[in-house]
């Protein structure tokens, strides 16, 4: 049964990929001390960005990736475009770098 529920929640299309990103937590400097993960499926691309202490947002890139939305109904996102191959997600007290588009 256990085994029936864990493939109901996988979908066949779905490809997952994780890299190390920068960050800023808490003013500090960027550093790659963050992880995302990228789940491409049916729906298009959703991030799981992760911050050293465990902490993590769900993105929904937009716009082709260039930009991005909050996908887990948590607090609004600053999203803010730093020059034409970056953007700064701030969720709280971090700031993801991430680069454009988002998603390839």
């Amino acid at each position: 049964m256990a085994l029936l529920l864990l493939t109901a929640c996988s979908s066949a299309d779905e490809t997952v990929t994780r890299d190390p990103i920068a960050c800023r937590v808490k003013g500090a400097v960027f550093q790659e001390i963050c992880t995302r993960e990228d789940i491409s499926g049916s729906e298009g691309t959703e991030l799981i960005v992760r911050a050293p202490d465990g902490e993590f947002r769900r993105l929904l890139a937009t716009e082709n990736g260039h930009n991005v939305v909050a996908a887990d109904g948590a607090e609004p996102l600053l999203v803010e475009k730093h020059g034409v191959d970056s953007l700064y997600v701030t969720a709280d007290s971090i700031t993801y770098r991430l680069p454009v588009p988002v998603g390839s």
